[in-house]
């Protein structure tokens, strides 16, 4: 690519932001409703404190054997340890972030020598080392969240690269 993409040339805002002291349940209306599978949840300085997700929400139902005793509020389900971009990420750098997990990909030592070798291809290999990562993605600048991206966008993005490639 002769140009490079960054994360601020797809980021957009978010449709629904979420407080830590919001009721789970509202919350989950809030998803539903902008057909939404993550939220970021912010302070009210306006700083990422986290992400909830359909996820997080069905693993409280199943915790508690899908009958919650009483509704918990997003900081007790959200997730605190969030993937965060900047503006200034690259997007090709993101998609394979998000793409393969490297050390499936080539396993090496913690001196950098190889700890398998294998003799299936790479396309393979990459199939099989795969990473999960999340759909949603909060963009931060200084702390504060300032847009979103998900896999939608970024596909989007690199489109053209199939379009240039069928001509």
């Amino acid at each position: 690519m002769s140009q490079s993409l960054t994360v601020a040339n797809v980021m957009h805002e978010p449709e629904v932001v979420l407080h830590p002291d919001t009721d789970a349940g509202d919350a989950l209306d809030k998803l539903m409703e902008a057909r939404l599978g993550a939220a970021p949840v912010i302070d009210a300085h306006g700083r990422l404190v986290g992400v909830l997700s359909e996820h997080d929400l069905l693993l409280d139902l199943w915790l508690h054997d899908y009958q919650p005793e009483q509704c918990a509020q997003v900081c007790e389900l959200m997730q605190r340890k969030v993937t965060v971009l900047t503006p200034k990420d690259d997007l090709l750098a993101l998609a394979e972030r998000i793409c393969v997990d490297p050390n499936t990909l080539y396993p090496i030592d913690g001196n950098g020598s190889a700890v398998t070798l294998s003799n299936m291809p790479l396309k393979e290999r990459a199939r099989e080392g795969r990473s999960w990562h999340p759909r949603h993605f909060p963009v931060v600048d200084n702390g504060h969240l300032v847009g979103m991206v998900s896999r939608r966008d970024l596909v989007g993005a690199l489109r053209h690269l199939y379009r240039r490639a069928a001509h």
